[in-house]
């Protein structure tokens, strides 16, 4: 297999696990669980670090694809080097001829069949029954991608109580979660040039009890290291940005979800939130018409 594979190295590493001797398998958890610093070491500290020999380290490299150790880590070099540049280097003018706009309509629809392709019904499952069940639960973006968790705590919101979105403001996200813990809930947005924030979010999850779910793009933030599941879109979009429109789809397929397997409820909440909202119109109304009579 070549350095330059699309498919990210850690994603090869967990699609080949069951394939793995226990021996091949120590090495791939504690790779792991060092991502990407261990695999760029040299065969005898990763065979010290996961308690196996230099020449199982080799025979793990091959059994995941590589045509060996070298190639292994210049994939993940390569990844490195992806994850962590900027849209203007990656930058690429359309062709002689070609509108910007059809260019860019292009590689949205390329990214959302891209998104949806990556899907699997099983993993919308299992975020639902996350949403669903947890006691709270806590949406947090990246600078752009701030957006789209917000979109999602909207959402969320019409769904089931005890919904939070967090930002830096008022207060650090390190104070707003600082008492989240068991059976809680973080779905975390990162994606390349990632927030640090992101991991600490679900890194305190995972050691307060929680649980996180993480949208990310093929070069996986950090975050997804502390996971129990995590979804995989790209974001390589036309222009000088990134496009979240694959993380948008992935949300519609998640709402249309939940819709479905709890409809009455949502009926139910919607009706609620709409009685609340008419009754917070009709009390601005009034303070209108108070403030209209004493206007001279």
């Amino acid at each position: 297999m070549s350095s330059h594979d699309p498919i990210p190295v850690r994603n090869r590493i967990y699609g080949h696990l069951e394939e793995l001797t226990p021996a091949e398998r120590r090495v791939a958890h504690a790779i792991l669980g060092n991502y990407p610093m261990l695999p760029l070491r040299s065969a005898a500290v990763m065979a010290a670090e996961s308690e196996t020999s230099p020449a199982t380290v080799v025979r793990f490299a091959t059994k995941i694809g590589f045509d060996g150790l070298p190639d292994f880590r210049a994939a993940v070099r390569s990844e490195l080097e992806g994850s962590t540049q900027s849209p203007f280097a990656l930058y690429q003018a359309p062709a002689e001829g070609v509108s910007a706009s059809v260019a860019a309509a292009k590689s949205v629809l390329s990214l959302i069949t891209d998104a949806m392709q990556r899907l699997k019904p099983e993993q919308i499952d299992e975020a639902a029954t996350l949403i669903l069940g947890a006691k709270r639960v806590w949406v947090a973006g990246g600078r752009f991608s701030h957006g789209v968790a917000h979109t999602l705590f909207a959402h969320l919101n019409l769904f089931r109580p005890g919904v939070r979105l967090l930002a830096p403001w008022p207060a650090p996200v390190a104070d707003q979660i600082a008492h989240a813990g068991r059976d809680e809930l973080a779905i975390v947005f990162d994606f390349r040039r990632y927030d640090p924030t992101a991991e600490f979010i679900t890194a305190h999850f995972a050691g307060s009890r929680g649980r996180s779910i993480v949208v990310t793009d093929p070069y996986l933030s950090r975050a997804a290291q502390y996971a129990a599941l995590t979804f995989v879109v790209p974001i390589e979009g036309f222009g000088l940005v990134d496009s979240y429109a694959g993380a948008l789809a992935v949300i519609d397929v998640l709402v249309a979800n939940l819709v479905a397997k709890n409809e009455r409820l949502i009926t139910q909440r919607s009706a609620a939130i709409e009685r609340s909202r008419e009754h917070a119109m009709s009390v601005m109304e009034e303070a209108l018409d108070r403030t209209d009579h004493v206007l001279p």
